[in-house]
């Protein structure tokens, strides 16, 4: 199909658009993922440029409404490609449908209140339920210090005992209101620091991918839940690991800033609830002989791509007496999925290899076995695969948990990269491949050898009993607080220095007001002029101390000194020298401030008081006559 929206019917163009962006059913072929990626890529290039030529045209209004309610971008996932440009467009149009509908998307927060010790952080999710955005998100707030005041936003609640637990991390909780502006402006009256986003924002246009396209913090961030960037404005940071993130040329891929924790990013925890299994399975239910080797896979429905499943099948031939079992249709990505469709292309391809269907478990247990019951399934297997390009996380847990050896691949991407993270911060990176080919290998080797699979399920054993970082959520705490009190701080260096015009050259003083007008005036009028006339004035900002004067007060005085200036020595000051008046900074914005300074110019009117506070060692001092004579 064309490129092209001109030539369709306005009675049409409903229709033609909810075809355009359909969900695929699921991939059939090789490199139709790939495929699949150049067409979503070529219709966000037609309509980002389009509605940007035409933002005052209805009809381009309307687009722009109708793409934000019908596009899925959850098929885009499946390949190797770099998917910022597709995500940074389609940030672009949603900004679109939004300011179309009358949103203030954009918000400006006043300075963060200078008698505020606490850091305000807010947690938003589509609910608190178990699910794996829930595991994933409670360790960024579930053991944090006191130093923060935590705020819990939530579309739904039900009462869980898991949501329960989760409002009592926190020190407040809020269910939103309905409606998107009373959301927005719930949120934005709690004057957030930082407000992380715990939902998936890339996969659908849903209540959580609007308000995330607003301001509703002064620091937006994100992480494992969105396993893209963003591609949104106000999307701050993401918080990805050195691990998930390896490749050097990692922040290409995001919109964001890219931030990395040491390790991998993920770190899961699922309360304090104690889940017993209710499934009893055995492989003599499942008619498994008991020499069978079974190699195993929690990857859900959509991650099967046929690229995967012919790496599969060759795994399948080369290991004598094996099958292969999948558990792909969790609830985490769909209520519904299309089992026959999917289940006849499998047994379609492993044909291809000679690979017979009896030799392909596909599991759908009802009602869906709790994370116990999974165990259950896993403890029949000798090997776990995980998938590729986009690889699990939450679905390699419970075969950790109970040692089985994983066989994972590391990709050049956040969401290809996730499992062999977590297999390489268990130090066992001999279990992540590099390529197709070595995955297989390493399959067909631990398929194989009962041996080896021993030795491997032993070094898991040993590693999942020190408390790996994937499931140290205290660890995880204080990793993340400290980096949430470093954003908070570089925040606050920022608004800092825009707010006093900090430039090239930074020089204060501090005058003592108390003394009289005229001898304070004078040297102010010295300090002034002589920093005027220096070759690199216009690159000079002065910082004048306000203390024991109302800042009103001093900005007078200050014009008075300017206009004798004028009159006496035909100098505008404001055209050589920027000028910048302080008061009531608390001690972190002392500590941003300090290392800004270049010096502090001593004075005969110096407030000797707030002087001898000053920490000398960070401040150095000059005599204005050392300026006079430069």
């Amino acid at each position: 199909l064309k490129n092209d929206l001109s030539h369709i019917p306005e009675w049409l163009l409903p229709d033609y658009l909810q075809f355009l962006f359909c969900t695929p059913v699921n991939f059939h072929t090789l490199r139709e993922s790939d495929i699949y990626h150049s067409y979503i890529q070529g219709w966000m290039n037609y309509l980002h440029t389009s509605m940007g030529n035409n933002l005052d045209k209805l009809f381009w209004q309307d687009i722009a409404n109708k793409f934000a309610q019908v596009a899925n971008f959850i098929p885009a996932y499946f390949n190797d490609s770099n998917l910022k440009d597709i995500y940074v467009k389609r940030a672009k149009i949603i900004e679109l449908y939004l300011i179309n509908n009358e949103c203030e998307v954009d918000y400006q927060f006043d300075e963060r209140p200078r008698n505020r010790k606490k850091i305000r952080l807010g947690i938003i999710a589509a609910h608190y339920t178990p699910s794996a955005e829930t595991f994933a998100a409670l360790p960024a707030y579930e053991y944090l210090s006191r130093e923060f005041e935590v705020v819990l936003y939530s579309l739904l609640e039900t009462g869980d005992s898991l949501e329960q637990y989760c409002f009592s991390c926190a020190n407040h909780y809020k269910l939103l209101p309905q409606g998107l502006t009373a959301q927005v402006n719930t949120i934005r009256a709690d004057d957030l620091d930082i407000l992380f986003f715990a939902t998936n924002v890339t996969a659908v246009t849903n209540q959580m991918c609007l308000l995330a396209s607003h301001r509703l913090a002064r620091i937006q961030v994100t992480s494992g839940g969105s396993v893209v960037t963003t591609g949104m404005r106000h999307m701050d940071y993401f918080i990805s690991g050195t691990l998930t993130d390896p490749d050097p040329l990692a922040q290409q891929q995001y919109q964001e800033e890219l931030i990395q924790l040491t390790g991998a990013a993920h770190c899961f925890s699922y309360g304090d609830s104690q889940v017993e299994s209710t499934t009893k399975v055995d492989r003599e239910s499942l008619d498994i002989a008991p020499e069978t080797v079974v190699f195993i896979s929690g990857a859900n429905f959509f991650k099967i791509v046929p690229e995967l499943v012919h790496t599969w099948a060759q795994i399948i031939v080369k290991v004598p007496n094996s099958a292969l079992m999948l558990l792909p249709y969790g609830p985490n990505w769909s209520s519904s999925y299309p089992k026959k469709a999917f289940e006849k292309n499998l047994i379609t391809i492993l044909a291809e290899y000679g690979v017979s269907a009896d030799r392909l478990i596909i599991l759908d247990p009802q009602p869906v076995p709790n994370r116990e019951g999974v165990k259950t399934y896993y403890q029949m297997a000798d090997v776990c695969l995980d998938s590729y390009p986009f690889s699990g996380t939450t679905s390699l847990i419970e075969p950790l948990q109970i040692n089985l050896p994983i066989v994972s691949r590391q990709g050049n991407s956040f969401r290809s990269s996730m499992g062999a993270a977590m297999i390489r911060s268990l130090d066992i990176t001999d279990l992540v491949a590099d390529s197709e080919e070595s995955y297989i290998q390493l399959a067909v080797a631990l398929g194989n050898n009962m041996e080896l699979r021993q030795q491997k399920s032993g070094e898991i054993k040993a590693k999942m009993a020190d408390n790996p970082s994937f499931l140290d959520s205290k660890g995880y705490g204080a990793k993340i607080g400290e980096l949430f009190k470093e954003l908070v701080d570089r925040y606050s260096r920022h608004t800092l220095s825009d707010n006093l015009r900090l430039k090239d050259v930074n020089l204060m003083i501090f005058p003592d007001w108390k003394q009289s007008e005229e001898s304070v005036g004078l040297e102010l009028q010295q300090v002034i002029q002589t920093l005027s006339i220096q070759p690199d004035s216009k690159q000079t900002t002065l910082l004048i101390d306000t203390t024991n004067i109302a800042i009103e007060d001093a900005e007078i005085f200050l014009s008075s000194v300017a206009m004798n200036l004028m009159m006496e020595e035909d100098l505008d000051i404001s055209a050589e020298l920027e000028i910048s008046l302080i008061e009531d900074l608390n001690n972190i914005q002392w500590e941003n401030l300090l290392p800004r300074i270049n010096a502090r110019i001593v004075l005969e009117c110096d407030n000797q008081e707030v002087v001898d506070k000053l920490p000398q060692e960070q401040l150095p001092q000059r005599q204005l006559e050392s300026f006079i004579l430069s």
